[in-house]
């Protein structure tokens, strides 16, 4: 399926490569098509809105999730990513306090895919930086529901994931 199809619906994770942050930002979000968005939050495009990420441009996509069935389903992923707390889906399994910022979002992202009733989809987690979860120095075990590719923006549009 490619990032140009109607039915591509991902979730992202970006981290903010602003020099004068004190701290490293991250943000979660959905999108249809990885490369326009990412522009969008960079300000190279400036339909599309990125309200909320403005002030810590410039902005890096790590990872993003696809392969969901329906855009409603993406949205509840992303609603319970960025909401570990609140989604009934990790209710039993709460990240430990000590855990922030990317490897929070990291974790929350592994939980949700060993979690019903995303554990049931044939997911693929694209990496775009390298190996992004060992720069995260995460170790996990991926889940046999997802499959992991690497790629980069570029190609995101241009082939089948």
């Amino acid at each position: 399926m490619a990032a140009a199809s109607d039915n591509f619906y991902a979730c992202y994770l970006l981290i903010s490569e602003n020099p004068n942050s004190k701290t490293k930002k991250s943000y979660i979000g959905f999108t249809t098509n990885p490369a326009r968005r990412i522009r969008q939050h960079n300000g190279d495009l400036t339909c599309g809105g990125a309200y909320a990420t403005y002030q810590h441009r410039p902005w890096k996509m790590l990872l993003f999730v696809h392969g969901f069935t329906s855009q409603v389903q993406a949205l509840q992923f992303e609603w319970s990513w960025q909401k570990p707390n609140k989604a009934k889906t990790l209710r039993t399994r709460r990240p430990p306090p000590s855990l922030h910022g990317l490897r929070l979002k990291t974790r929350v992202l592994f939980d949700l895919l060993t979690s019903p009733p995303w554990s049931f989809l044939p997911l693929t987690l694209a990496l775009l930086e390298g190996d992004a979860l060992r720069d995260l120095k995460i170790a996990v075990k991926v889940p046999p529901n997802v499959r992991v590719v690497a790629t980069t923006l570029e190609e995101v549009g241009a082939r089948p994931l």
